[in-house]
């Protein structure tokens, strides 16, 4: 029985894929361990940095304490209401805690860590934990006008300070997160570039991990999701189906405020960035990630 990580960039989709897997019966839900700004009592130990990389011969104490979380499906209730900013967060956390991690301590759960913000460190959560690793793909466009739309600015000080990240994974891209950009549209270039490149390295080295395209699955759901389920050894209900129908249907808003909001008319957002993107900005991303999206995408998907 393998645990399970699913990653990308973010906004990529892997929320909803996480979601939608985690529908499957005796699978356990993890969200974004990695993420700085999310509840740090789903972790025995704190990520302060954003896409923290840790090497393959990286052990203590990161090791035990992502075991406690993957393995052990434990929560430090004590860490997750310490940290919380209000009265709603710590009823909030204090739910979760009762809902998800009580109920999860059966040893035949499979954990499910949703976290883009591990993708510099999904080598060696697979290494240390045999996971099945499912990888998001997106789009450059749309994943740039989503991180316009969302004014998602980034500082790259988090990169900076990681020295094996940027002497390994990063390292044709030094001189530009060195001296990084201040507009939203080419900071988000870059971190598509940067962040695929590294996909692109999985893809070679690891013929066993799932690369999925976020369009590919939002054109067509029902039998993107149930291959994956298959790819994945989970079983695939008639229940399932309809959950993820209603997840997806032409029901549902194309475009909201909210961006954790899953619930959308799917077939919609796969060619989004179009009505958000001038031709000026697509001609520029196309041109600007041209070493990069031909390995995942076509002309005719600009």
């Amino acid at each position: 029985m393998k645990h399970i990580l699913v990653t990308g960039s973010h906004r990529s989709g892997t929320t909803w894929t996480g979601n939608m897997l985690s529908l499957a019966e005796n699978v356990h839900y993890i969200y974004e361990v990695f993420n700085p700004d999310r509840d740090p009592g789903r972790c025995q130990i704190s990520f302060p940095k954003w896409f923290t990389h840790l090497p393959l011969d990286t052990g203590e104490p990161y090791y035990s304490a992502l075991k406690a979380t993957i393995v052990g499906h434990k929560y430090n209730l004590l860490r997750g209401l310490q940290s919380a900013r209000s009265p709603g967060e710590i009823k909030e956390r204090y739910a979760e805690y009762l809902n998800n991690w009580t109920a999860s301590r059966k040893p035949e759960l499979r954990s499910l860590l949703k976290d883009p913000i591990a993708i510099f460190s999904a080598e060696w959560l697979a290494d240390r934990f045999d996971m099945d690793v499912v990888v998001l793909i997106r789009h450059p466009a749309n994943f740039v006008s989503s991180l316009i739309k969302h004014e998602y600015y980034f500082t790259f000080e988090d990169l900076r300070s990681q020295p094996e990240l940027m002497n390994g994974y990063l390292e044709p891209f030094a001189e530009d997160i060195i001296n990084p950009p201040t507009e939203i549209l080419d900071q988000a270039v870059l971190l598509w570039r940067m962040i695929y490149s590294v996909v692109l390295y999985f893809k070679r080295n690891y013929p066993s991990w799932i690369f999925v395209r976020y369009e590919d699955l939002a054109a067509d759901p029902i039998m993107e999701f149930q291959t994956l389920y298959e790819q994945l050894n989970l079983s695939w209900t008639p229940d399932i189906e309809q959950i993820v129908l209603g997840f997806s249907s032409a029901e549902n808003p194309v475009d909201t405020k909210n961006p954790m909001n899953i619930k959308r008319h799917s077939q919609g957002l796969v060619d989004q960035w179009r009505n958000r993107l001038s031709l000026e900005q697509s001609t520029l991303i196309k041109e600007k990630t041209v070493d990069i999206w031909p390995k995942f995408y076509k002309d005719n998907d600009w």
